[in-house]
């Protein structure tokens, strides 16, 4: 399975592929909103984009020597989940993870936590997320990006965890040099790893932002946003400074390793770098 490693100072961050997915550029089906889809059609096709693109799910592993912490877990799905391969690919098993970080529970970033069987899939793990997250989905069926039907069959082994769960705020250091960063508005608790090591840095942007053409129009939203006018600030604010610092990003949904970085090319505007 596909895994991308590269280091960060002293940090070994590996980029674990959960899924790749064909994704249909169709006004029918579009998850991006807040504009025209002549619009956003323009834009795909400044990009060179044809009437498809990759819809991937790129979970994120950061190794120190004593802890091995995993940023999200994927989707969960049997017949298109690859996670635990790609764990393989890297060297582990499921039993090796002694943290995970939960950039916010939508069920494509927490699925992968409990199988189709309703076993909690990593054991040995310490979780860490937002309360808010636990306060506002868990009472909720369907989870956003999961069927109602496994929804019900993720919180029964989903639910039991909260005692297992160190619940944090931007600012919190999951590990040295791993910093948690604040970036609400896509979900009520949507937080991001900020990744530093002597002169190097990563940032992992998470839902952030999704589609390519969100880099040179970060005021297109996703329909999954839950505050749009939120989202969009932050995008501009996370956008701005990734520039500026000339950071390397990794991007869940962009197609794997979903690693590059961002040039600023107008006012709000940037154009995505990915990584040769």
């Amino acid at each position: 399975m596909p895994i991308h490693q590269l280091t960060v100072g002293d940090l070994t961050c590996t980029v674990l592929n959960d899924t790749t997915t064909p994704y249909a550029y169709d006004p029918a089906t579009t998850d991006m909103v807040g504009a025209p889809w002549d619009e956003i059609r323009a834009a795909l096709d400044d990009l060179g984009e044809g009437p498809t693109g990759i819809d991937a799910m790129n979970c994120l592993l950061i190794q120190n020597g004593e802890h091995n912490l995993l940023i999200d877990t994927g989707v969960g799905d049997n017949s298109r989940s690859h996670l635990l391969a790609s764990l393989a690919e890297a060297g582990l098993t499921a039993d090796d993870i002694d943290m995970i970080f939960l950039t916010h529970f939508h069920g494509d970033h927490t699925g992968g936590l409990v199988n189709e069987a309703g076993e909690v899939v990593f054991p040995n793990a310490h979780y860490y997320a937002a309360e808010v997250e636990w306060d506002i989905w868990l009472p909720r069926s369907p989870w956003p990006q999961m069927s109602e039907e496994r929804t019900e069959q993720f919180k029964k082994g989903f639910a039991p965890l909260k005692d297992r769960f160190t619940f944090i705020e931007p600012g919190y250091e999951l590990l040295p040099g791993v910093t948690v960063v604040d970036a609400r508005g896509h979900s009520p608790g949507h937080y991001l790893a900020h990744v530093h090591s002597g002169d190097e840095q990563l940032l992992y942007l998470s839902d952030t932002l999704l589609r390519l053409p969100q880099f040179a129009h970060p005021d297109w939203h996703i329909i999954f946003d839950v505050d749009k006018e939120k989202a969009v600030e932050t995008r501009k604010a996370i956008l701005k400074r990734a520039a500026e610092e000339n950071m390397l990003l990794q991007v869940y949904h962009l197609p794997f390793p979903g690693l590059g970085t961002v040039e600023q090319i107008g006012e709000d505007a940037y154009r995505w770098q990915p990584l040769a």
